[in-house]
C-alpha cells in the first residue's frame, strides 16, 4: 500500500514567480481531508510525519505527472513544512522549449494548478466523524507536476482534489498558493454516510455531491432504488467498489500487466483499486496479482504481433479498431432467459423453500380439523472456483494499435461468462464444477427415441404442467443442430407449419440456441426463473506471471472468480434423455 502513488492538486500564486530565474514558490501539501473510496485521507504534517528527502534532493518537476516530460526541478533544500502545516517548495524551470512554454503559460495566468505525487506511509490515526472514517497518514512526496485541469470535487483513486480561488483573489482570477482543496461539508459527509450504511455504489454518492443535491434527496434515491429492486440482476453488480466514470475510463489492465512485467510491481490506479477491493471483499490480493473489481469488468488467447491470426492483424496504422472482427463464441444465454442472480455472497448460502403445502379437507359441520403443516426445505449454494489462463505477447502489449484493453477485458469477461453458463446447463457437480440443470436429480424428462416429433414437444409441456411448474419465464434452450432439424419437422404431416417457427418460438414459447448444448445432445424446457446463479462478491483474482513463458516473450495471465448454480425447484425443468431431438 505504501508504494501506491497518489495525487493532490493545489493552486499557483503568480505573485511568487521570478521570471529572471524561471523560479516559482508553490504549495504542494496540506492536512486538508481528501475523499478516497468512502474514507477521508489526512496527510499529517507534524514533525517526523513528512519525508522531504526526495524533494530536497532535487526532485523532478513534470508536466501532468509524465516522467518523459520533465520541465524543471525542485531547488535542493527548499522544500519545507511551514507553521500553518502547509508544505511548500521552490522550483526552477529548465531552458527547454517545452519548459519555457509552460512557464510562460503560468506567468500569463493560463495554467494555474500544480499537483504533487506522493506515497502514503503508516496509518497514524483513525476516527469516525458523523459515520465517516477519517484516516491520518505519514507520507513521502515524490515529484511535483504542472497540470492543466484540476479534477472533481470528490476525489477518488488516482485523481487530484478540486481547487478553488480564495475569496480575495476571485475578482482577478488569480489562484492562492494555499492548499485550498475542497473540504467535506456536512451534506457531503451525510451522503457518504448513507452510501456506506446502505451499501450504495460510491459513484452514485459522487454524482449527487457533484450535482449539489442534498442528503435528503440522496436518501429518497436510496428508498426509490430499493423499491424498484428486482431479484433478477446483471452479472456481479453488487461486487462494485464505486469507481467513478473517469476512473473506469482510466483503469487499464494492460498497463497494470505491462507495469508488473517491466518493474515487478503494481502501481497507480490499478493497485489502489485492488487495495480498495481488499477492504470491500475482506480478503488479500494474490501474490504477484491484483483484485480486479467488477466495476472494471462490467464497464466495458494467446496473441502476438507477428502471426496474423494470433494478434498481428491488430498491428499497424491501417487497422480500424472499431471494425475488429471478434472471435465467434458460444452464446451465454441462461441469464438472458431469466436466471436469477444472487450477488455479493459471503460464505455458504442456504435459500429456504416450501417443500409441500398444507392441505384442506371437507368436513362435517361439527367435525374437528386435523392439523396440516407445510414442510420446508432449503437450497444450498457454496462457492466454486472458475478460472482461465491466457498468454499475452509482450510485443503485443507494447505495440498493438488495436484497443487491446477492450479486447483483454472482453476476453476475460466472455470466457468466464461462458464457463458459468455451461456449468448452469451441464455442470457435473464433480471436479470442482457446480451441478447444472441436466445433471440435477428430480427434473422432468422426455425421451424422443428415433426422432423428434410434435407429440414429444407437447409431452415436455405436459410434464411441466403436471408438476404445476408451467409458470414464470418459460422457454426452450436447444443446440444449433436441434434447431436445424426442428425447422424441417412439420407439426402435422404434409403441413408447412414446423416445430421451430419462423418467429423463433416453439409451441408458443420463446426459444434460444446455443452451442453450449452440442456436446450434451439435450433439449431443455422450463421456467428459467427457478435457475439461481450465485456469485461471491470478491472480484476477480488476476495474477501476472512474466517468468514461465519468458523464453517465448509472453506473459501468462491467470484469472479466477467464484460462483455456484442451484435450482429452486428441479421440477421446473424438463430435459430430453437422449439425442433423438437431433
Amino acid at each position: 500500500m505504501s508504494d501506491s502513488l497518489f495525487y493532490r492538486t493545489f493552486a499557483l500564486d503568480r505573485a511568487k514567480i521570478d521570471p529572471a530565474k524561471r523560479e516559482i514558490e508553490l504549495s504542494f501539501s496540506s492536512e486538508t481531508p481528501v475523499q478516497r473510496f468512502g474514507q477521508f485521507e489526512i496527510l499529517d504534517h507534524s514533525p517526523g510525519s513528512v519525508d522531504l528527502t526526495r524533494l530536497n534532493s532535487g526532485a523532478a518537476v513534470l508536466l501532468n505527472h509524465d516522467p518523459d516530460k520533465q520541465i524543471g526541478g525542485v531547488i535542493p533544500e527548499s522544500a519545507r513544512i511551514d507553521q500553518d502545516k502547509v508544505g511548500r517548495a521552490r522550483v526552477r524551470f529548465s531552458k527547454s522549449a517545452l519548459a519555457q512554454e509552460i512557464f510562460t503559460d503560468i506567468a500569463d495566468g493560463i495554467r494555474n494548478a500544480v499537483s504533487v505525487g506522493y506515497t502514503r506511509g503508516k496509518v497514524l490515526a483513525k476516527e469516525l466523524r458523523d459515520g465517516v472514517e477519517y484516516v491520518t497518514w505519514s507520507f513521502v512526496p515524490h515529484e511535483i507536476s504542472i497540470v492543466a485541469v484540476a479534477a472533481d470535487a470528490t476525489v477518488g483513486v488516482g485523481r487530484a482534489a478540486h481547487f478553488e480561488t480564495t475569496e480575495q483573489n476571485q475578482g482577478r482570477g488569480i489562484m492562492s498558493d494555499a492548499a485550498t482543496e475542497t473540504k467535506p461539508d456536512k451534506n457531503v459527509k451525510g451522503i457518504l454516510a448513507l452510501a456506506r450504511t446502505f451499501n450504495v455504489p460510491l459513484a452514485d454518492a459522487e454524482r449527487f455531491i457533484n450535482e449539489g443535491k442534498s442528503k435528503e434527496e440522496f436518501q429518497g434515491f436510496i428508498l426509490e432504488s430499493r423499491h424498484k429492486a428486482q431479484p433478477v440482476g446483471q452479472l456481479m453488480p453488487d461486487g462494485e467498489i464505486g469507481l467513478s466514470g473517469r476512473e473506469l475510463e482510466s483503469y487499464s489492465l494492460v498497463r497494470a500487466i505491462r507495469g508488473f512485467t517491466e518493474n515487478k510491481r503494481f502501481e497507480g490506479l490499478e493497485w489502489e483499486a485492488s487495495v480498495a477491493s481488499e477492504k470491500r471483499y475482506k480478503r488479500t490480493a494474490p501474490t504477484n496479482g491484483l483484485i480486479v473489481p467488477f466495476d472494471v469488468l462490467l464497464h466495458k488467447r494467446a496473441l502476438n504481433a507477428t502471426t496474423p491470426s494470433a494478434g498481428g492483424y491488430t498491428i499497424g496504422t491501417d487497422v480500424l479498431a472499431a471494425n475488429f472482427i471478434d472471435l465467434l463464441r458460444n452464446k451465454a444465454l441462461v441469464t438472458t432467459l431469466g436466471a436469477r442472480m444472487l450477488n455479493g455472497l459471503t460464505g455458504d448460502v442456504t435459500i429456504p423453500k416450501l417443500a409441500s403445502d398444507p392441505t384442506a379437507t371437507w368436513l362435517a359441520e361439527t367435525a374437528a380439523i386435523s392439523d396440516s403443516q407445510p414442510s420446508f426445505g432449503q437450497v444450498l449454494m457454496t462457492p466454486h472456483r472458475l478460472g482461465s489462463s491466457v498468454p499475452l505477447s509482450k510485443q503485443l502489449i507494447v505495440q498493438s494499435s488495436l484497443d487491446v484493453e477492450t479486447l483483454v477485458r472482453r476476453l476475460l469477461a466472455t470466457v468466464l461468462a461462458q464457463g458459468f453458463d455451461l456449468a448452469a446447463i451441464a455442470g457435473t457437480g464433480a471436479a470442482g464444477q457446480p451441478l447444472g440443470i441436466i445433471n440435477t436429480a428430480d427434473i422432468g424428462t422426455v425421451t424422443y427415441g428415433a426422432a423428434a416429433t410434435w407429440d414429444k414437444v407437447v409431452e415436455s409441456e405436459t410434464t411441466l404442467a403436471t408438476a404445476n411448474a408451467d409458470t414464470g419465464r418459460l422457454a426452450w434452450l436447444v443446440s444449433p443442430e436441434t434447431r436445424g432439424k426442428w425447422r424441417t419437422i412439420p407439426r402435422e404431416s404434409g403441413e408447412a407449419d414446423y416445430i421451430w417457427g419462423d418467429d423463433n418460438r416453439v409451441a408458443g414459447y420463446a426459444a434460444a440456441v446455443t452451442a453450449q448444448l452440442s456436446s450434451s445432445d439435450r433439449t431443455i424446457f422450463g421456467n428459467w426463473e427457478d435457475l439461481i446463479l450465485g456469485s461471491w462478491g470478491d472480484g476477480l483474482d488476476l495474477v501476472v506471471d512474466p517468468f514461465t513463458l519468458a523464453k517465448s516473450n509472453q506473459v501468462q495471465i491467470t484469472v479466477n472468480m467464484h460462483g455456484d448454480v442451484a435450482l429452486a425447484r428441479p421440477a421446473s425443468f424438463v430435459v430430453s434423455t437422449d439425442s433423438g431431438a437431433q
